[in-house]
């Protein structure tokens, strides 16, 4: 593991008003650790109600935070450095992190509806406000537990001929399952209003 100080110290050198902090260790784990302390602290009580203010012309902004991680670290080849880049520097792109009009809910640089709702490659910049309202993502807790149950109603309904859907193939990836499930957090709620950087024809 990183120790604490060098960690610390690496940021600085990057620039000297970033302060990084290795917050836990874990040898084993998923993404839900680290997208739980981000629920937690847009959840916290040190935020206003609505975890926004207003700026001098009248728009309202609003706190944001961002996922960042170590991409392709589970499975490593060559297309995995320039998408982990590119992740990296559309949710951090000034567009992400100041959206001209306020209105985005998560910015990234793809954002996918036709596998469910998500950014692939879960890099993104997002309104405190919105990710509030979001299930807690614990292993085994409710955001699970729910997600679970209704891709089970879909594979039934699909089952007797009353849903249909455009996947050509069964792929844990596409409805969420497994590890991947945390993939489709931050857009799981139903007043998600999502941005992205990409043009419709860039694809990964």
């Amino acid at each position: 593991a990183f120790p604490p100080d060098e960690f610390s110290n690496l940021c600085r050198q990057l620039h000297p008003r970033l302060d990084c902090r290795r917050m836990r260790h874990y040898n084993n784990a998923t993404e839900s650790v680290t997208l739980t302390s981000l629920h937690e602290f847009c959840s916290s009580h040190d935020h206003d109600d609505d975890s926004s203010h207003h700026t001098n012309n009248g728009t309202s902004t609003s706190t944001r935070v961002a996922y960042l991680h170590s991409k392709g670290s589970f499975h490593a080849h060559e297309k995995q450095r320039p998408w982990r880049r590119e992740l990296t520097a559309s949710s951090l792109h000034p567009n992400c992190i100041n959206p001209p009009d306020d209105a985005c809910d998560v910015c990234g640089a793809q954002h996918y509806t036709v596998w469910g709702s998500m950014f692939p490659g879960n890099m993104w910049t997002a309104k405190c406000s919105y990710v509030r309202k979001l299930l807690p993502p614990v292993e085994g807790g409710e955001y699970e537990i729910r997600r679970e149950a209704s891709i089970g109603e879909f594979f039934l309904l699909r089952a007797e001929g009353v849903l249909q859907n455009t996947l050509a193939f069964h792929q844990d990836v596409f409805y969420g399952l497994d590890r991947y499930q945390w993939e489709h957090w931050v857009g799981s709620h139903p007043s998600l209003v999502p941005c992205e950087l990409h043009s419709p024809r860039v694809s990964f």
